[in-house]
């Protein structure tokens, strides 16, 4: 190679990596590091991880009936393109300096209620819980996607300031699809991704590195464990370790151990 060509290649390369690094400080930017990571190097797969929780199972129900308290959590309101939006808040207690912040994303037919509900007790630990509504019974990844949850993260700041480098996703059934899609098909700024009972939707992936954890009941109709099995497998193929933890005996309903398996999540976000 040639001592002109040779520099052309640095100089190439040093606009390169200088637009990444002013692309990556913008706030909500594209995720440039991660893209210039997999445009120079191969993205290697990520350690898949199985286990097997029966304590976490909970009891046998007769029957399933769950309905959020109605006063608790009172709804915010804000606009975003002429349609008034809204989400629940759940501030951190006891929390040291800015506290991280959990997105908490409903089942279909529900809303944020339900999610801070089972979530509740989390609050406690110093850690604050924003839990939005989607636009209709289903998430919508145009509607409901990154842009609107950078509006909503903006609207919590002004409850209480939060640490914008400590952001979590958790989300159940339609929302676990979603916190799926945010967090390996968007370049939405999540340091962790966690699920109940959820499959990655089709996409060519970011792979942009956040650990995530899928919980799921061996006896889940809605979702069986054969295919939460493969979404695993294409998350931990994108590059990102996954723990799938499988709850045998487990359906999915989610309300009767909620609690716990938001102790399981939160541990999994805080290690």
């Amino acid at each position: 190679m040639s001592g002109g060509l040779k520099a052309l290649v640095k100089r190439t390369l040093a606009l390169l990596i200088l637009a990444a690094l002013v692309v990556q400080m913008r706030p909500g930017g594209w995720d440039a590091m991660a893209w210039l990571r997999s445009a120079l190097w191969p993205v290697e797969p990520g350690v898949l991880t199985v286990e097997m929780r029966p304590d976490l199972a909970g009891p046998v129900l007769k029957s399933y009936d769950y309905v959020p308290p109605k006063n608790r959590f009172p709804p915010h309101r804000f606009e975003i393109g002429g349609e008034v939006r809204q989400f629940y808040a759940l501030p951190a207690r006891g929390a040291e300096g800015l506290p991280p912040l959990v997105i908490l994303l409903h089942g279909a037919g529900r809303d944020g209620r339900a999610m801070l509900d089972m979530w509740a007790n989390i609050a406690a630990k110093g850690v604050f819980l924003v839990a939005p509504d989607a636009s209709g019974a289903q998430w919508n990844t145009g509607t409901d996607g990154p842009d609107f949850l950078a509006d909503v993260l903006d609207e919590a700041a002004a409850i209480q300031p939060f640490d914008r480098n400590r952001v979590y996703l958790y989300g159940h059934s339609a929302g676990a699809n979603m916190a799926l899609y945010l967090g390996n098909c968007t370049d939405f700024p999540v340091r962790a991704v966690a699920v109940h009972a959820g499959v990655l939707p089709d996409c060519p992936g970011t792979a942009a590195w956040r650990p995530q954890l899928i919980q799921i009941g061996d006896r889940d109709e809605s979702f069986p464990l054969v295919a939460v099995e493969r979404a695993a497998q294409q998350i931990s193929a994108l590059g990102s370790p996954v723990t799938l933890r499988v709850i045998p005996g487990h359906d999915h309903w989610f309300y009767n151990i909620g609690p716990a398996l938001a102790d399981e999540a939160w541990a999994f976000f805080a290690r």
